[in-house]
């Protein structure tokens, strides 16, 4: 059937995961990619290729890799690097249906990530968390350093099948929980399939709370927020 053929496949096989499992072949079925994008383990790979400058950023190739930034291991041998995604990556299996209840909780830290942060046009897939951590999102805190020496930028970066549901104080957003004393956010695309429940206040699309100083531009938000007060689309 040739309706199940070439680039066909992706409009008549709409059970078929062709973001990360299968790919389409010209006049021919499809086939499982040769080695599927790994999910999350839960561990944290501090080990990242690259010196962290503007030429030579740090490259982020796992969900493992990731957790590492984002926590940064409390401690300040991250502040003010260049950080750049190699590739897609997925925390959780966004496969099936129910994939939400064997998800595993994303990383919070009580840290203030302090860089730059490239998605290079990639999707990260399936972040989640459930509970009662405030200021939650991919990031806990993002901003500029204590002294004011280096600010933060998050640009070119794609989210899908995100899901974050908080009883938590305060702060739930995708890219970040909090973001004050200068932050930039560029090019952020929340697909439609991302969702946050918050039962009290501070909601939004990018950040949880906003404090002075934060900048959005080419933003398209298209999940959903839900929250007791304070909610917004950004």
């Amino acid at each position: 059937d040739d309706q199940m053929k070439g680039e066909n496949a992706k409009a008549n096989m709409t059970g078929f995961d062709f973001a990360w499992i299968w790919k389409t072949v010209e006049n021919s079925y499809p086939v499982t990619v040769a080695n599927p994008v790994n999910v999350w383990d839960g561990t944290k790979d501090y080990n990242l290729e690259g010196t962290g400058s503007t030429t030579d950023p740090y490259l982020v190739k796992t969900a493992a890799q990731l957790a590492a930034i984002v926590t940064g291991n409390n401690s300040e041998a991250f502040t003010g690097k260049y950080f750049k995604l190699a590739n897609d990556i997925r925390i959780n299996d966004t496969s099936s249906a129910n994939w939400k209840a064997f998800a595993l909780d994303w990383v919070w830290a009580d840290f203030r990530f302090v860089g730059t942060f490239d998605g290079n046009g990639h999707t990260i897939d399936g972040l989640y968390y459930k509970g009662s951590q405030r200021v939650m999102g991919l990031f806990s805190y993002v901003g500029a350093d204590n002294n004011g020496t280096y600010k933060t930028t998050i640009k070119n970066l794609n989210m899908t099948n995100a899901y974050i549901e908080s009883t938590a104080a305060d702060g739930a957003g995708f890219v970040a929980g909090q973001a004050s004393r200068v932050a930039y956010f560029d090019g952020i695309y929340i697909d439609d399939t991302c969702e946050i429940n918050s039962t009290v206040k501070g909601a939004g699309g990018i950040l949880g709370q906003s404090g002075y100083n934060v900048f959005m531009s080419n933003i398209a938000m298209n999940g959903k927020v839900a929250g007791g007060s304070n909610v917004g689309a950004f």
